[in-house]
């Protein structure tokens, strides 16, 4: 609620941003990018691009998403998800969340990359995911 009643409009009132979800992104690292997830997949009128770098969110948190995967498909122009091969705390619920997307057929795009739960594995996702977006 903080970022969807108080944040974007705080921001859509003091910089010249677009309010049009197609030049909308969310994206975040670890505990952000549940976040990301979570939020993202439950406001897809509101955001059509969406990032999670070493996080992950449970079937209940994106359920409105997954049951209707074809209405997902046609809104979210890119759901980008990454993690680390060493990252112990997220690696496993990311690969149940890259099983579940894939069972309900969910367009995503994951990378399984070296690396653990730190700032310079983030910073090569965010080097990788930023040109993806507005296409």
């Amino acid at each position: 609620n903080e970022l969807l009643q108080d944040g974007l409009p705080l921001v859509e009132s003091l910089y010249r941003v677009s309010s049009d979800r197609e030049q909308r992104a969310i994206a975040g690292l670890s505990m952000g990018g549940w976040q990301s997830l979570s939020i993202g997949l439950t406001n897809i009128d509101r955001f059509a691009w969406i990032g999670c770098f070493s996080g992950a969110a449970d079937e209940n948190e994106i359920k409105p998403a997954l049951d209707d995967a074809a209405g997902t498909n046609s809104k979210v122009k890119l759901l980008w998800i990454a993690c680390g091969e060493k990252d112990n705390g997220a690696l496993g619920r990311n690969e149940q969340l890259i099983s579940l997307l894939k069972a309900r057929g969910v367009n995503h795009e994951c990378r399984l990359t070296p690396g653990d739960h730190s700032w310079p594995v983030w910073r090569d996702y965010l080097a990788e995911f930023a040109p993806k977006l507005f296409r």
